[in-house]
């Protein structure tokens, strides 16, 4: 691969499986590595990362739930093993430029890439793009497709940072930090390639620096009031049954 990126002449984010051999035996990882033409990959000391390990994984599809408990429940899965999840984010950097990878369907959910970008913006390393790698083969050129690209979106307006999807079968697409695309986006189930003038965008994030507090306050609100409601027509209920 990285043979490739030298040919090139470019840097490359890939998506691999990484398997690390250690005390707890072999833990296989759904990884996105980055190479450089002159192999700088492998000399950490000249990035802030060389690969990321997913932190979010999916059950059933990546790991089986409390396999590590009772380990014989990984025999009713059609999976060979269940990956392992990865301890932190992190950051490439290219160019001074600070990358933030994510894998897959971790773009679905919020507060995963929140936390993500807040833990890298504490160590130094403030991302100025998002980066998603997935494979969509799963779902055949299903109306997944579209709905995982309008996550993407969403992520993309909350965290007001632009992202590039490398979709395998899926919808590749390049988005400005206000949700635009930038380029077309990519076909179903094609191969094909975008080229994407990704502009860095600094306008600070409200989502990012308060977080779901709004949203937690609006669910606590609504269930406070259906409460009320509910004891409401209880006790009307029950003073009529009364007077009759």
């Amino acid at each position: 691969m990285t043979e490739v990126a030298r040919e090139f002449g470019k840097p490359m984010i890939v998506g691999v499986n990484r398997h690390h051999f250690g005390a707890r035996g072999c833990e296989v990882f759904n990884s996105a590595a980055l190479l450089t033409p002159d192999g700088s990959w492998c000399k950490p000391e000249r990035l802030v990362a060389s690969y990321y390990d997913k932190t979010h994984l999916v059950p059933f599809g990546e790991y089986m739930p409390f396999v590590e408990i009772l380990p014989w429940l990984q025999s009713l899965s059609p999976l060979g093993s269940s990956s392992s999840s990865g301890g932190r984010p992190k950051g490439f950097v290219v160019k001074n430029i600070c990358l933030a990878p994510n894998i897959c369907y971790e773009t679905v959910l919020p507060q995963v890439i929140r936390n993500q970008l807040g833990k890298l913006r504490q160590e130094g390393h403030a991302p100025q793009i998002l980066v998603n790698v997935t494979n969509d083969g799963w779902f055949w050129g299903s109306s997944e497709l579209e709905q995982h690209l309008a996550c993407g979106v969403f992520r993309t307006v909350e965290c007001r940072r632009p992202m590039v999807i490398a979709a395998n079968t899926g919808i590749s697409a390049a988005i400005n930090a206000s949700g635009e695309m930038i380029v077309p986006e990519g076909p179903k189930r094609e191969t094909d390639l975008i080229l994407a003038d990704v502009r860095l965008d600094h306008r600070e994030s409200w989502y990012l620096r308060h977080g779901d507090w709004f949203a937690g306050a609006c669910l606590a609100t609504t269930l406070l009031l259906a409460c009320v409601g509910i004891g409401g027509v209880l006790n009307r209920n029950g003073v009529g049954r009364a007077g009759g």
